[in-house]
């Protein structure tokens, strides 16, 4: 069999490939909405692998949080504006969520030229952080400001190295955001709006049941 009925058959064995490849994709990502969706708690994002230093200068790998609930914020350690207050409500996340196993906190600076991890460190027992659920990072400016702005949708004033050792406000988001265990974005929170920690709570107690 040649010419128009050859090429039309070869057609419809082409589509019927894609349509079952389709079919088989649909299932495979289809889900029963979740609690935490049907608040409004959707996937905005996906988080990438990142691997950063922590307030012990060890390296972290972000694979350590996968089958995890946990909150991300963005500080820096001569804040004497938004951070405390962001800070101190990651602590009160802390001790809300103490109970629960697969719950973790992550605090970003978006001051790494001066944010080292001794640094870190000092400022994470400032706030009662407990290092096997809170974890402070710094890294290279570069990675860690594609990490912020990329990875987790999040504003930031890029510090240049003539800036280092200055005293300056540095402009960033004051939001807190909530990753789910698959690593989805599913939260974006106002860190200093007492209206907004409720939401936060509620969130995580909604992502921690799926």
């Amino acid at each position: 069999m040649d010419g128009p009925e050859k090429f039309l058959k070869q057609a419809l064995a082409f589509m019927a490939v894609v349509v079952l490849a389709l079919g088989a994709w649909a299932v495979a990502t289809w889900r029963t909405p979740t609690e935490a969706d049907k608040m409004g708690f959707v996937a905005l994002g996906r988080v990438p692998r990142f691997i950063l230093a922590d307030q012990d200068g060890r390296p972290f790998d972000s694979a350590a949080l996968k089958g995890k609930v946990w909150a991300a914020a963005f500080i820096y350690t001569r804040c004497t504006t938004s951070c405390p207050l962001i800070t101190y409500q990651m602590a009160q996340l802390q001790k809300k969520w103490a109970k629960q196993a697969d719950f973790r906190l992550v605090s970003v600076t978006v001051d790494p030229l001066h944010d080292t991890p001794q640094i870190l460190q000092d400022y994470a027992r400032t706030y009662g952080a407990d290092p096997k659920t809170w974890t402070f990072l710094t890294g290279p400016p570069g990675q860690v400001y594609d990490l912020i702005e990329k990875g987790f949708l999040a504003s930031v004033h890029r510090m240049s190295v003539e800036e280092k050792g200055k005293k300056v406000d540095i402009p960033h988001s004051t939001n807190i955001v909530v990753v789910d265990r698959q690593g989805n974005l599913r939260g974006i929170f106002e860190g200093v709006l007492e209206s907004d920690w409720t939401r936060m709570d509620a969130a995580i107690g909604a992502l921690l049941k799926e």
